[in-house]
């Protein structure tokens, strides 16, 4: 046995499956409100529906789901495994390397919106050199429209909080090199 698999069966040593039966809150990046995507292409709105028809046409199936909330993270690793994106991984996180989609909810708004900020703020804007955005003397702020929404979840989770004083990496906040085989 070697050691990273000893530190997994030490790790979940002790850790139960928790029955979770309750609405879990996704917090996922949104529109304010609805934009055509094709108006810009022309001023006329029946040549929008041939747009949005040519692009259903072509999606990929897996990319038509019925309820993106729930699947936009599985669909979305699907599409960066399938084409090689500028920054490799943008989308890695505590639990995912990126290569595989992985759905991150919280049991409070308060929860999912300080979770959202943190890892824009020390990963994707700073991994893409944002942090120093700075205009005239002026720093730049940058809008992300977000919204929220209660999904029902009625799964068998594990809670990792118990042993984080075991295993002081599992909230490491540079270093996912712990968590991610987790995920």
């Amino acid at each position: 046995m070697n050691t990273s698999q000893a530190s997994l069966e030490s790790l979940f040593a002790g850790l139960h499956l928790a029955d979770i039966h309750q609405t879990l809150i996704r917090n996922i990046i949104s529109l304010r409100a609805s934009q055509d995507l094709f108006d810009d292409l022309s001023d006329t709105p029946a040549d929008w529906v041939v747009a949005q028809r040519c692009e259903s046409g072509v999606k990929p199936h897996g990319y038509v789901s019925p309820a993106t909330a729930l699947y936009r993270p599985f669909e979305e690793a699907d599409w960066f495994n399938a084409v090689e994106f500028p920054f490799k991984n943008w989308s890695a996180s505590r639990f995912c390397d990126g290569t595989f989609g992985i759905w991150y909810g919280a049991d409070t708004v308060g929860t999912s919106v300080h979770e959202t900020v943190y890892h824009w703020r020390t990963r994707l804007l700073r991994d893409a050199g944002f942090e120093q955005l700075v205009l005239n003397g002026v720093r730049e702020s940058i809008t992300a429209e977000r919204k929220i929404y209660g999904v029902r979840c009625d799964a068998a989770l594990i809670d990792l909080r118990p042993q984080v004083t075991l295993f002081p990496s599992l909230v490491d906040m540079e270093h996912y090199h712990s968590t991610q085989p987790i995920g």
